[in-house]
């Protein structure tokens, strides 16, 4: 069963028969078989034919609408069955620890895997470091072997990631020049233009997180990895974790192309904001990027409840 995702302002949706017919600009573009969708993601301003919510109640097909500026406001239109099956099984696996800490062994290996590949991207086009690198890098092997070949709990995946994270800091502000003032990671508010972009681009990805958790019919807030919060969306922050580190990777370009620049930022009292001209830089360059992270986003959810429902 495929899931159909609508995302152009110039779409519009609309029931024939059997099918659902998608038009773009007037023009009828092509057409999809009920029988062969399991769920419906309309994603900002798409366009829809009434008719639509009938065929889809009838034929069983679930559907979701996706505010991509405030995941908070999406709604669901229609619960199918499979979406059901797959939150009673969300939260079983929630209250099942054996299950929860395997996760979390999951989830952690990903992340290191991934922040080892942008290391070794790093090593490829800062040969001036490598050095430097070779010496701050040379233990995180060990993390990955670690976390990859011995059983851990939640608790000890938590120790392991929280090691990697100091390494991978460590070398990530090697890459900044000092008159960005970066020098790890701080928040609430950020201090210089480096953590001003990371935390941004968290917030931004943590919404198509949201997103990518209602499109397959799963419950964004019961997670396994991150800790249930009336005020997160904990599933959503378990399935980001290992897209951080090309997160990190994308903020560094920024930077290092010059798309964004020290004087496109301001210092007020101890906190660091981005200029209307930055915004306007990094909101052009997130939306080019957007749509890769989403697909990756939703191809982990879509794996998230098959694991539920088969393991």
């Amino acid at each position: 069963m495929a899931l159909l995702v609508l995302d152009r302002e110039a779409q519009e949706v609309r029931a024939e028969s059997r099918h659902l017919a998608i038009y773009e600009k007037g023009r009828r573009h092509y057409t999809v078989p009920l029988r062969s969708l399991d769920r419906v993601v309309l994603h900002g301003r798409v366009m829809i034919d009434s008719r639509v919510f009938n065929v889809l109640a009838r034929e069983g097909v679930g559907m979701v609408a996706l505010d991509p500026r405030h995941p908070e406001g999406s709604a669901e239109l229609v619960i199918d069955g499979r979406a059901f099956n797959r939150r009673m099984a969300q939260w079983r696996r929630a209250r099942d620890r054996v299950w929860r800490d395997a996760f979390a062994q999951r989830v952690v290996y990903r992340k290191l895997l991934s922040q080892w590949r942008v290391l070794q991207r790093f090593w490829s086009v800062r040969p001036d470091l490598r050095r430097r690198f070779y010496l701050i890098q040379r233990g995180f092997p060990v993390y990955l072997e670690q976390v990859r070949d011995h059983p851990c709990d939640d608790k000890r995946a938590r120790a392991i990631e929280g090691g990697a994270a100091r390494v991978w800091f460590e070398a990530y502000q090697c890459l900044f020049p000092e008159a960005l003032g970066f020098t790890g990671r701080n928040r609430r508010p950020p201090r210089d233009p480096v953590n001003v972009v990371l935390s941004l681009s968290y917030t931004l990805l943590y919404g198509e997180g949201v997103n990518a958790v209602r499109a397959v019919g799963l419950d964004p807030a019961v997670g396994f990895f991150h800790v249930m919060r009336p005020d997160r969306q904990a599933l959503a922050l378990d399935l980001m974790e290992p897209l951080r580190p090309w997160v990190d990777h994308w903020v560094w370009r920024l930077f290092a192309t010059r798309r964004l620049r020290a004087d496109h930022f301001s210092l007020q009292n101890d906190a660091c904001y981005l200029g209307e001209a930055g915004r306007e830089r990094y909101y052009h360059a997130w939306g080019r990027r957007r749509h890769a992270f989403a697909r990756t986003l939703r191809a982990y959810a879509r794996v998230m409840g098959r694991m539920l429902i088969t393991e």
